[in-house]
């Protein structure tokens, strides 16, 4: 087997894990991210750090020299986010877990080491670069999703991806091939059962059925919304966000 990471890096990820380290990683989160089971959000650990800093930080070297992790603090709390506003089955339902915080910070101490060891232990085989534009082409045209804005064909938005291509057969087939090519190398399986296609208004109903017939997915008007907030917003900003007056009017 190769060896990927050098005798510097090696020793800089087995270095004592230093107060300085676990502060950045403290304070590199959002204060008002949500808490986990003990109710303790990150702005509590920065207000209160000349309180709790050190008790954070003895957390974080324990681990680092024993591999071992309490398990009140491992913890984590799923919540169901609804998708609808009635939900009526779990595909209605987005999942998320809340662990503690005090975990992201030893989480972010662990990332922040391996960070520049990451182009030395990610194989190329891990990413997909094609050399032959036209070939590029030919499996998926990109989208202008918004004007002024460049092509795309994809987005990430928070764990979701947004795939773009041209309502067509053959880059339906294209983009089928692609994701099972995809599944059989990065060993991720896609629940095509939890995803959609939204089509553009002028979309011909005979290729709308076909192209979901090939990728196997429903059809749906709108993506909705993710964590509260609408996945797309189109031209009209002002009843895409008509909603957040409705929910303060609700609270005065």
């Amino acid at each position: 087997m190769v060896k990927r990471i050098s005798a510097s890096e090696n020793e800089a990820l087995l270095a004592e894990v230093t107060p300085e380290e676990v502060k950045e990683a403290a304070f590199s989160m959002h204060p008002d991210k949500a808490p986990g089971s003990d109710d303790l959000n990150p702005g509590f650990f920065q207000t209160y750090g000349n309180v709790v800093g050190r008790d954070v930080f003895l957390f974080c070297k324990d681990y680092m020299e024993s591999g071992e992790i309490l398990k009140q603090a491992n913890q984590a709390v799923v919540r169901l986010i609804p998708k609808t506003k009635v939900p009526q089955n779990m595909t209605e339902l987005r999942p998320i877990s809340l662990c503690n915080v005090i975990i992201r910070i030893l989480s972010k101490v662990l990332v922040n080491r391996l960070k520049p060891c990451l182009g030395s232990v990610i194989s190329e085989m891990q990413r997909f670069e094609c050399h032959d534009k036209e070939k590029c082409r030919q499996w998926a045209h990109r989208c202008t999703v918004v004007g002024g804005a460049p092509n795309i064909s994809y987005l990430f938005f928070a764990d979701d991806c947004y795939l773009f291509f041209r309502a067509t057969e053959v880059e339906a087939d294209n983009l089928k091939r692609i994701l099972v090519r995809y599944e059989a190398i990065s060993g991720q399986q896609i629940n095509f059962g939890k995803s959609t296609v939204v089509f553009s208004p002028n979309t011909r109903m005979q290729d709308r059925t076909r192209v979901c017939a090939k990728l196997g997915v429903t059809e749906i008007d709108k993506p909705g919304k993710y964590l509260g907030m609408p996945m797309v917003i189109g031209r009209n900003r002002v009843a895409a966000f008509s909603f957040l007056l409705d929910k303060v009017e609700q609270k005065l």
